[in-house]
């Protein structure tokens, strides 16, 4: 299970185990989550986030031709 090429998966699995972990917690607790951070981390992200995607696409195997 923990070879080289699932390290991504695991990774992944952890990130959404921790961002599951935060929303049960905001729901036994009723807390609101409010975003405090810096006004120029989410649009960086989002640039990251889409420049990902793009790079994923063009580099994919063209398998399905």
């Amino acid at each position: 299970m923990f070879d080289r090429e699932n390290w991504v998966g695991v990774m992944l699995l952890a990130v959404c185990g921790v961002g599951g972990g935060i929303l049960l917690w905001t729901i036994a607790t009723r807390a609101t989550l409010t975003y405090d951070g810096p006004a120029w981390l989410p649009p960086v992200l989002l640039v990251v986030y889409v420049g990902a995607l793009i790079f994923a696409f063009v580099r994919r195997p063209k398998t399905w031709l």
